[in-house]
């Protein structure tokens, strides 16, 4: 939703800016499901948080984050490119009749 209300409120993107975009959500995206994420889900499967390495899970989802963005961020530039193709691109280029044609069978 946030993405979608940058891309609305810009004419362009350059495709530096989308990838730096990239970027920044791929990292907050594994950061997130590396920590956060590991830790709320030992805690739903095992019921308490005592049995679960807190420090360590911070320390290596972080370097989980940071290691694997290599491969994250080619992900995510796709991910948005299609985003912004289909939402963004494609709806500015047709007026309102083409609009039209493509609900009308004939």
């Amino acid at each position: 939703m946030l993405l979608g209300g940058y891309f609305y409120n810009r004419n362009e993107v350059s495709n530096k800016k989308l990838w730096l975009l990239s970027l920044v959500i791929a990292f907050i995206v594994t950061l997130y499901s590396g920590t956060i994420g590991a830790i709320l889900g030992e805690y739903i499967v095992r019921g308490r948080i005592e049995t679960i390495n807190v420090e360590g899970t911070l320390i290596w989802g972080t370097i989980y984050a940071f290691v694997l963005l290599p491969i994250t961020v080619p992900c995510a530039r796709i991910l948005i490119g299609v985003f912004y193709h289909f939402a963004f691109r494609s709806y500015r280029k047709r007026a309102a009749s083409d609009w039209a044609a493509l609900f009308l069978p004939f």
